[in-house]
């Protein structure tokens, strides 16, 4: 039963006045309007209680005074005038009322009251537990002018007194937030969310560098050019040597040899957020379906938006055993790492997988990473599987994005993992233990890259990421607008995730290893610095050697050592992305031609005003998600985890 129809129906209700809007069964009827009564009963009671604390005598028959003449509640003179604070006021009540009171902080309420869409009253009453005998208990927070109606209800039914807390309205607040699971990550541990883009001493920080940049307008040129090269083209040679010794160096993959009784799998919950995403439904339930894990332990859960009809028909049309669907409820921001956030709640693994629409996962993926995880120490937190594109054909995006996916899943990563280094996650087929994705607060749904920033949130407080040997089969960008789209989004969490974590610079190298502080800085700092000037160093070669414009700094041995570190900081960029993709298209059977590498440079060029456009999108709507549409590829049948081997080896398969 609804809460107005547990009101007065004369006149304005209780739940008007106060706003309130919950669901509650089991209550008696409400109080009534005691017109009879004389509200100042109770307010001199409130006051006398405050006075009784400390509240200054004076002041008190002062605004007794004042209360009676305007005819308002003492109580609303107290707050709007600052003389108490919302906590002194509302224990107050609770003295008053006979009930425990509840500070802020001290109390949670229960999942099923989650903000859907509007944010819900702060007064209450909200659900906070169920005693011994199922019946709810709820925190509530009588407005001044409410109190006696609210008074006049506790006389009138003494049974409801256990079932009854008092908290402030502020309390009442933060506990909402706190119970959203969208909103945890950022009330519990804003330092770790991207909901605030930067704080006030980032930004002191970023302003007078823009001032510093700024006077350097007026000094000599030489000085800041001199600067600017010598900068990028250290972080090429930095991303350059760690490509091509990725290239030509052992990684680390886990296959564990060890085989678990099918009564030691953990339960393992499969997370899959999708989002208009109807045409891809058939096959991955399918790819899903043919997951080999004990079903007993499994569960696949659909993350669906609470509007997108179309997907949730789709889903409910293939649905099988073992698999539910969750409803995301209205709310913002609207991205996956949001819809991740509610499946996290809803999910009863000990182990925690997250798979896209696209997305074929190798039959055997889940019990091979619970072996995994059966045989490594708890702090390794995270596997991350291999993700492959399965279609690859001439199509200039297809195929840099396929070699490109080669050289960071088959290569680099392996090769960090080696090394106990931190990885950059990916955003799909990466395995947690449920834990530490909770100890760390699970995904910010505010970062457009959650996989980053989680991976680095976890490293932060001391987890271990690393590698499973099984790969998953995905979707490449068909389009320059489909491809632009995902890496502009990929580009502004990198931003975000960078943003956040350096708040505190002291704190982050307090926590990580030094180490793992140059891994972070070298992939995430020397890619975003290699970017913004990349289109700049091309136009400055292109113009010299064309004989178009001279180099402004020509003849002079300033000018000659800035155009020497311009040209090796890009031969180099594009000298360690060609070893890498070389060898990780060497490990996934695709053959890099002349064609591929020569188009290096235009790829890095794309990248660049895909960051221009990150950079935009970071101060115009930075927690925008620009989904990214799937099911447009002509993709061959799903293959599992033997047959792809095979395949790599220039084996047929065999029957």
């Amino acid at each position: 039963m609804h809460l107005d129809q547990l009101l007065p129906r004369t006149g304005a209700t209780l739940a008007q006045k106060v706003g309130w809007r919950a669901t509650l069964g089991g209550w008696p009827e409400p109080w009534t309007e005691a017109k009879d009564d004389n509200p100042q009963i109770v307010q001199v009671s409130e006051i006398e209680i405050l006075r009784q604390r400390g509240l200054n005598a004076t002041v008190a028959m002062g605004l007794t005074s004042t209360a009676v003449l305007q005819g308002i509640p003492v109580g609303r003179l107290l707050l709007d005038e600052g003389h108490v604070t919302e906590e002194a006021y509302y224990s107050a009540i609770a003295e008053l009322c006979g009930l425990p009171f509840l500070p802020r902080g001290a109390f949670s309420l229960l999942p099923v009251d989650i903000c859907r869409g509007e944010r819900p009253c702060d007064r209450g009453p909200k659900p906070l537990f169920r005693d011994h005998a199922g019946k709810e208990c709820v925190v509530v927070a009588p407005p001044p002018e409410a109190l006696p109606e609210f008074y006049r209800y506790l006389e009138r039914y003494p049974e409801m007194l256990p079932r009854l807390r008092i908290a402030s309205p502020g309390a009442i607040a933060e506990a909402i937030e706190q119970g959203d699971p969208a909103l945890r990550l950022s009330v519990r541990k804003p330092a770790h969310s991207a909901r605030s883009r930067m704080t006030p001493e980032q930004g002191w920080f970023f302003g007078i560098i823009f001032l510093t940049t700024a006077i350097g307008v007026i000094l000599p040129l030489e000085v800041g050019a001199l600067l600017a090269s010598l900068a990028t083209t250290i972080c090429s040679l930095l991303l350059s040597t760690v490509r091509t010794l990725s290239a030509f160096s052992p990684g680390l993959t886990h296959s564990p040899e060890l085989r678990l009784g099918e009564a030691d799998y953990p339960a393992y919950s499969v997370l899959v957020p999708l989002h208009k995403e109807s045409k891809v439904v058939p096959t991955l339930v399918d790819a899903l379906g043919q997951l080999d894990y004990p079903a007993a332990k499994l569960e696949i859960l659909f993350l669906l938006e609470e509007h997108d009809i179309e997907t949730r028909r789709a889903v409910a049309d293939v649905l099988r055993p073992g698999m539910r669907v969750v409803i995301v409820p209205e709310g913002w921001p609207k991205t996956k790492p949001r819809a991740l956030a509610y499946g996290l709640v809803e999910a009863r693994g000990d182990l925690i997988t997250i798979f896209d629409g696209e997305d074929r996962p190798e039959r055997d993926q889940l019990r091979l990473a619970a072996e995994c995880f059966a045989l490594l120490p708890r702090q390794v937190a995270a596997l991350q599987a291999h993700l492959t594109i399965d279609h690859v054909d001439d199509r200039f995006f297809v195929r840099q994005f396929a070699l490109e996916y080669a050289a960071l899943f088959d290569r680099l990563l392996p090769w960090l993992s080696a090394r106990g280094w931190p990885l950059p996650l990916g955003g799909t087929s990466n395995h947690f233990r449920r834990e530490a994705l909770e100890r760390v607060g699970g995904w910010d749904p505010f970062n457009t890259t959650e996989d980053a920033d989680l991976g680095i949130r976890l490293v932060r407080h001391g987890y271990r990421l690393s590698m499973v040997d099984s790969s998953t089969f995905e979707e490449a960008p068909m389009t320059w607008r489909i491809w632009h789209s995902q890496r502009s989004r990929w580009l502004k969490g990198w931003l975000q995730t960078l943003l956040v974590a350096f708040r505190d610079p002291t704190a982050l190298a307090e926590e990580l290893p030094r180490a793992d502080l140059a891994v972070i800085l070298t992939y995430f700092g020397c890619i975003t610095l290699t970017l913004t000037v990349h289109p700049f160093f091309i136009a400055l070669v292109a113009l010299h050697f064309s004989g178009l414009l001279p180099l402004p700094l020509a003849g002079t041995f300033v000018g000659t050592c800035i155009l020497v570190m311009v040209v090796a900081s890009l031969l180099l960029s594009y000298a360690g992305t060609a070893c890498s993709m070389i060898s990780g298209g060497r490990c996934r059977g695709i053959a890099v031609g002349l064609r591929d590498i020569a188009g290096i440079p235009l790829y890095w060029l794309l990248q660049s005003f895909a960051f221009y456009s990150a950079v935009i999108d970071l101060v115009l709507r930075p927690h925008h998600w620009r989904k990214t549409p799937h099911g447009l590829a002509d993709r061959p049948a799903g293959l599992g985890r033997i047959e792809e081997l095979e395949r790599v080896k220039g084996i047929e398969p065999s029957s």
